[in-house]
């Protein structure tokens, strides 16, 4: 649950892969949280810097379709909105509770 209420968007045509990825960003998410239960994270915590290469995880489902709809130079940043996107559902749907905050970024922190 995600504390407060943000609008979760979309990500369509990821149907078929939707649950590998959500599973992946749950496990990102948890390993996060385990070591760093009061430091706020955001999707580039999760899914960047020593992270950022995703072949042969579900999130490379992400960065084809985006290849096949936007070309190569487009598809990394519109997958990385999409990560943030689906992040924000799986906080929202996850039973512990989550403060949300906005700087530069969406931040997230694990509250209970």
């Amino acid at each position: 649950m995600l504390r407060p209420r943000i609008q979760i968007r979309n990500v369509r045509g990821i149907d078929e892969h939707r649950e590998a990825i959500e599973d992946d960003l749950r496990t990102r998410i948890n390993n996060w949280c385990e070591p760093n239960r009061n430091v706020p994270f955001c999707a580039r915590d999760l899914v960047g810097g020593e992270h950022t290469y995703w072949d042969g995880t579900a999130l490379y489902h992400l960065y084809e379709r985006n290849v096949r709809r936007l070309g190569s130079r487009r598809a990394n940043i519109q997958a990385g909105k999409d990560v943030g996107h689906l992040l924000a559902a799986v906080l929202n749907n996850d039973r512990r509770t989550f403060e949300t905050s906005r700087r530069w970024v969406r931040e997230y922190r694990l509250v209970r």
